[in-house]
């Protein structure tokens, strides 16, 4: 399985839309989820920031995704990118397949 970790702060280009047309944008991005759950991938869930996380990143939002193929994550992030998202929102990305803990460390030891 991999999975797909979005975390990202609205830029002064979202906070310029009328309420309107951010509404009409998010319609969108809504009916672009249903789709992507038609191709098998999965919206684990969105949230807002806690903002007493401890070692807080600083972005107010996160989202995360998983499929069952890398092929599938990077449709995610191409169909991402198409809908124009980064044109309103400041953004970072962690993309990986998830694995056992004891081989992730065994990774770790072998650095």
């Amino acid at each position: 399985m991999h999975i797909f970790i979005e975390a990202w702060n609205a830029n002064d280009t979202w906070r310029g839309l009328s309420a309107d047309e951010r509404r009409a944008y998010m319609d969108q991005v809504e009916g672009a989820i249903a789709q992507m759950a038609e191709a098998g991938i999965t919206t684990l869930g969105w949230g807002v920031n806690d903002d007493d996380t401890p070692m807080r990143a600083d972005y107010d939002f996160v989202a995360v995704w998983q499929a069952d193929s890398l092929d599938a994550i990077k449709a995610l992030e191409a169909g991402v990118e198409a809908a124009g998202w980064y044109t309103y929102f400041h953004q970072v990305n962690v993309r990986s397949e998830l694995r056992p803990a004891a081989d992730v460390i065994a990774d770790h030891v072998a650095l």
